[in-house]
This record gives C-alpha cells, sequence and structure tokens, in this order.
C-alpha cells in the first residue's frame, strides 16, 4: 500500500488535492458549524439534507436529489472505466430537536451537540468535492456522495472526522484512478454501490 501511495503521490492532481485539503480548512468550518446548527435527530434530518442537496447542486455535482427517507445522492462523474464509489455520512444526530445547538470555541477547539458525529463527515463530504474537482482528478468510476438517515439502519460505513492533510483521505479513492477494483473502503469510510 505505501508504494502505491507513493507513486499516487507523484501525480500532481492527487497532490493538488492534499494542497487543497488545508487551503479549504476555512470554509470545511464555515460549514461545519452552519450544519451542526441545524437540528436533526434520528428521524427528524430532513433540514439538513436539504441543506447537503442544497450545497451539493451549488457545488455542480450531477443528479442530486432526495429521496423519500431523506437521503441525499449527488454524483461525480468518473471516466466511465471502474466501479462506482460512495462516499457517505450520516445526517442525524443522538440529540433531542430542543436541544441548543450554538457552537462554542474554548481555546482553540469548537464545542457543539453533533458537531463531530457527524456533522464533521458532511462538512468533510463538501470539502472532498471542492479539492477532487480544484485538483482536476477524474476517477475511474463515479463518485456518489451521499449524505444519508440513521446511519443505523443502513450498517455501512461512513466518513468521519477526517484529519485534514493526510494520504489516507483519498487513499483507495486515488487508488481508483488507475486500479478500477480498489476503492472498496476508504480508511473503513466507504463502500462500493450501484445507485
Amino acid at each position: 500500500m505505501e508504494e502505491i501511495m507513493k507513486e499516487l503521490m507523484q501525480d500532481k492532481r492527487v497532490r493538488k488535492a492534499m494542497a487543497y485539503l488545508q487551503e479549504d480548512q476555512e470554509q470545511m468550518m464555515e460549514d461545519l458549524l452552519e450544519l451542526v446548527q441545524i437540528p436533526a435527530f434520528s428521524n427528524h434530518e430532513r433540514k439538513k439534507a436539504e441543506a447537503m442537496r442544497d450545497k451539493f447542486t451549488a457545488l455542480g455535482l450531477q443528479d442530486v436529489h432526495m429521496d423519500e427517507v431523506d437521503n441525499v445522492f449527488g454524483r461525480l462523474p468518473g471516466a466511465g472505466e471502474g466501479p462506482k464509489i460512495m462516499m457517505a455520512a450520516h445526517t442525524d444526530t443522538v440529540f433531542p430537536l430542543d436541544t441548543p445547538l450554538v457552537p462554542q470555541q474554548k481555546d482553540g477547539i469548537w464545542y457543539a451537540p453533533g458537531i463531530n458525529d457527524d456533522t464533521h463527515g458532511l462538512a468533510d463530504l463538501l470539502t472532498m468535492i471542492r479539492a477532487i474537482k480544484a485538483s482536476g482528478l477524474v476517477f475511474a468510476g463515479d463518485v456518489v456522495f451521499v449524505p444519508m438517515w440513521e446511519r443505523k439502519v443502513w450498517g455501512i460505513c461512513v466518513v468521519s472526522s477526517i484529519s485534514f492533510g493526510s494520504p489516507m483521505i483519498f487513499q483507495h479513492l486515488f487508488l481508483s484512478i488507475r486500479r478500477p477494483w480498489a476503492g472498496s473502503c476508504i480508511a473503513r469510510q466507504a463502500v462500493p454501490v450501484t445507485v
């Protein structure tokens, strides 16, 4: 795996995407602080799903839509030579709808109910989309981004608290550039799907 990552890091588009993750931290934090203030107790996350749908549309994803249970889908087209890969984060939190959600910063750290589980994952989806688009990367197959309802029901892995600048963020996604068989999981955070 280390050799594959070294090879991938030779690609200037991959390096550009990795650098973009650092550059986008301010926007990612804006997204995070906005999204965390939207109440999203399990089975009541429609407003957060609608916000993600609107952000996907603004980012230029294709086939953006929300299904009957408030899952949102947005597709970043690939070259058509590989499997589809799903990147997902759940929209719900465990905090009741009447929970105060105003973020507070203390000693440089932001605190709010649901900020990490999994609102951070939603903001990470947005920053990954921007990084991929800014870098000019085109993957072998489509990448489908899915803010999903109640992760426990789906029983799949989710994007969560990505550490910026780490090659693990895109590791398997980048593998799909040259190796369409790869991409079954991004550091245990994504699974291939047919949508």
